[in-house]
């Protein structure tokens, strides 16, 4: 017996093809088969989807679900949407790598956003994936480390890093990296990224590939 079928959709496969009128079995967590399944078929669930379009879940390109993430896991705002996918760590913001230069203004912008739990338990852009994987979320996220965060942890103002910490930076952006960020996004409208020059830009990017 299938654990979920939904019955008599719109189904909209993203494939390019018109919708079709059809059913989705799902077994776990895979779809396990799409078309029209018949009377036979029968699942602890069943789901009238009639009238209604099933289609794949959408993902958001560019979303700042993040900042909010630890105070609301659930995402619901999002997840209502039909949004069960999101690119985020944008805009030059990341909340890793996290040091003694910057853990006062990363705890403030997550403490604005609802979060209550004190004290940053990670350092590293990876072991702030382990916490957010250790609380849960509803959606799946594909992350960057962000440019301001960077500069923050490596205790960078003005326009001119020391050579010590551009290779900080550096340093940063390849752990990142090897943790499984997608790139490094920048927002150089934005404090204390505005700063930076070509050349730092340059840097950093050649790290990320």
């Amino acid at each position: 017996m299938l654990d979920v079928l939904i019955r008599n959709g719109w189904i909209a496969d993203g494939a390019g093809s018109p919708p079709y009128l059809g059913d989705v079995a799902v077994e776990g967590d895979r779809i396990a088969e799409v078309g029209r399944l018949g009377a036979s078929a029968s699942a602890d669930r069943v789901i009238d989807a009639s009238g209604k379009i099933v289609c794949p879940g959408f993902v958001d390109p560019h979303s700042h679900s993040d900042f909010s993430l630890l105070a609301n896991p659930t995402a619901e705002s999002t997840i209502r949407q039909g949004v069960t996918t999101e690119v985020v760590g944008n805009c030059g913001w990341s909340y890793a790598p996290v040091t003694d230069a910057s853990a006062e203004t990363i705890a403030s912008r997550l403490h604005a956003f609802g979060w209550d739990g004190g004290s940053i338990p990670w350092s590293t852009f990876g072991e702030h994936l382990e916490f957010i994987s250790s609380v849960g979320h509803s959606q799946n996220l594909a992350w960057f480390v962000g440019h301001n965060a960077i500069r923050l942890a490596a205790g960078v103002s003005g326009s001119s890093p020391s050579p010590e910490q551009l290779e900080v930076m550096e340093g940063y952006v390849h752990e990142a990296m090897q943790s499984g960020a997608l790139g490094m996004s920048t927002g150089l409208e934005f404090n204390p990224g505005r700063e930076a020059t070509t050349e730092e830009l340059r840097r950093l990017n050649s790290v990320a590939g």
